[in-house]
């Protein structure tokens, strides 16, 4: 049982830090797209 809930939570943070990197990916294509937009 124990060991069940430390792999769904482990699981959960996965997902978090999954999400959060997409974001994050998605936050720094926009800004690249953004600078060379400005620069052109």
């Amino acid at each position: 049982m124990k060991g069940d809930l430390r792999v769904h939570f482990l699981a959960i943070a996965l997902a978090n830090v999954m999400s959060v990197q997409s974001m994050f990916i998605d936050l720094v294509f926009d800004g690249i797209a953004g600078s060379v937009a400005t620069i052109r």
